[in-house]
């Protein structure tokens, strides 16, 4: 799915937040955060994370509970990726503030969003559609373990 600055419906409930690695507390909530998802990384790791990639997170009562990024920024098209809403906090509209949040940075710089969803993800579809993301193709998710 693919977004520009003409078709972006930004999205203004909830206050993403851009994540730093230089603070403490974000990197703390990040890996607590990253655990609930399954991510097997430590500190260092998610410091790294947080650096290189431009992240954006909700925290409600000081705890992140939503989180989205951009895997790296070309002039072209800013790949969106990593959105993970807690299971507890579903619902209320985070991923989509979070997805916004990213999705408007890289419009501004005059790039497309683009992410790849699954197609029976269907949640996270109807998130990516109101921000006005559209479907450009279908490819087959292959997935290969060791």
């Amino acid at each position: 799915m693919v977004v520009d600055e003409e078709g972006f419906r930004p999205y203004s409930a909830g206050v993403a937040i851009r994540l730093d690695a230089e603070n403490n507390h974000h990197v703390e909530e990040f890996l607590k955060l990253a655990k609930t998802a399954g991510w097997k990384i430590d500190e260092e790791v998610a410091k790294e994370l947080l650096t290189k990639r431009r992240y954006y997170g909700l925290f409600e009562d000081e705890r992140l509970v939503s989180i989205a990024c951009a895997f790296f920024r070309m002039p072209e098209v800013w790949p969106v990726g990593n959105v993970y809403t807690h299971p507890d906090y579903r619902g209320r509209g985070y991923a989509k503030a979070v997805t916004s949040a990213i999705t408007r940075d890289a419009v501004q710089s005059g790039a497309k969003a683009l992410l790849h969803v699954a197609e029976d993800n269907i949640p996270a579809i109807r998130v990516y559609k109101a921000l006005g993301y559209r479907t450009i193709s279908r490819k087959p998710w292959i997935f290969f373990s060791p």
